[in-house]
């Protein structure tokens, strides 16, 4: 057996015995009465948790140092942050039911006081901290475009949580990275000197305001055209993108005028000839300004997506008239032959009196 599997083994058999902890803690808790024996008991099992957790941290550490998988890393680190997490609550619990009765902490009990004490307060967190989700964050592969948002979500999510190390932050950076950003910092190893490192140098290279607003521009450039009016769905999308990059660009504190000039003509280049003259006859011939042809732009573009509404609720409405015509002949037909039938059985009627 490998060493990765054999301390995986262990892993597993160190998590059961803590499951089973948790599980007969909870029991205790339930029938928990008072007494001095009871309290002992809880003491007993919170200190098994703390032991617990510290080895299966090592073994945690230990087991992704020797993981390449970026995947397999990432779900390595879910589990491990469950385990943790369920013992943190577990241990936090005996702590309120220790102190609704009186007995404030394991600081009452000689031999165990303040190193306990602060291995409850600054290794398990208390569950008013924001529990850490599932990570749903959008990789970053490298384009300075994406870099902000990125780095925002990355921060609030991974960065600022104090509930995890800096070796659990850098795995979770390593996990979050593609391409060329992740190439960047491939040969750091995953210490907690090195997190620091690594972050930087991602925001040296990535972080440069000039090399985001040069993207943001070559990306507004290179834009597909729409060609066709009719194609609103396509214009949607150039419009969404044009706006995204704009915001991008003005959150930046880069004001439109100083590359409004250069982008208008090549912005009316992509648009279909139809908005280009709707355009043109709002704006007038002078002082054209970005704002004005995408307010221009959206406005138009918002009356076509009516339009089109409504001409496929009447389209829709068209169909299953033509659809249930057939049906509706034959009933007519049906009530037709009845009112004859009952006709001829009146006059038949009238005739044998």
């Amino acid at each position: 057996m490998s060493v990765e599997k054999s301390k995986k083994a262990i892993r597993r058999g160190n998590r059961a015995f803590v499951t089973k902890v948790i599980q007969t803690a909870e029991t205790a808790i339930d029938k928990f009465g008072g007494t001095q024996t009871e309290k002992d008991i809880l003491e007993g099992y919170k200190v098994t948790l703390i032991d617990k957790k510290e080895s299966i941290k090592k073994l945690d550490e230990d087991i992704l140092n020797e993981i390449e998988d970026e995947e397999k890393i990432t779900e390595d680190i879910f589990q491990a942050r469950e385990v943790g997490e369920s013992m943190n609550r577990m241990i936090v619990k005996i702590d309120n039911v220790l102190k609704a009765v009186g007995m404030s902490s394991v600081t009452s009990q000689e031999g165990l006081g303040a190193s306990v004490s602060n291995e409850t307060q600054h290794i398990y967190p208390q569950p008013t901290k924001p529990k850490l989700p599932k990570l749903s964050l959008k990789k970053f592969t490298g384009n300075p475009t994406d870099w902000q948002s990125f780095y925002d979500s990355y921060t609030a999510a991974v960065h600022n949580n104090d509930t995890l190390s800096k070796v659990d932050k850098f795995n979770y950076l390593k996990a979050l990275l593609e391409g060329p950003a992740a190439a960047a910092i491939a040969g750091f190893t995953l210490t907690e000197e090195n997190y620091e490192t690594a972050l930087k140098l991602l925001k040296d290279r990535y972080a440069n305001p000039q090399v985001i607003v040069s993207s943001h521009v070559d990306a507004l450039l290179k834009l597909e055209s729409c060609s066709n009016i009719h194609e609103i769905s396509k214009m949607r999308n150039l419009y969404d993108s044009i706006e995204t990059h704009i915001r991008s660009l003005a959150n930046l504190e880069v004001p439109s005028e100083s590359y409004g000039t250069i982008l208008i003509p090549m912005i009316l280049a992509k648009l279909p000839q139809e908005m280009q003259l709707l355009i043109s006859r709002k704006v007038g011939k002078d002082n054209w300004k970005l704002d004005d042809l995408l307010r221009e732009f959206r406005i138009g573009l918002e009356a076509r997506e009516r339009c089109s509404l409504l001409h496929s609720t009447s389209e829709k409405k068209d169909g299953a008239r033509k659809k249930y015509e057939p049906y509706l002949l034959q009933v007519i037909l049906i009530q037709y032959r009845n009112v004859l039938t009952v006709g001829n059985h009146i006059c038949h009627q009238n005739v044998t009196l």
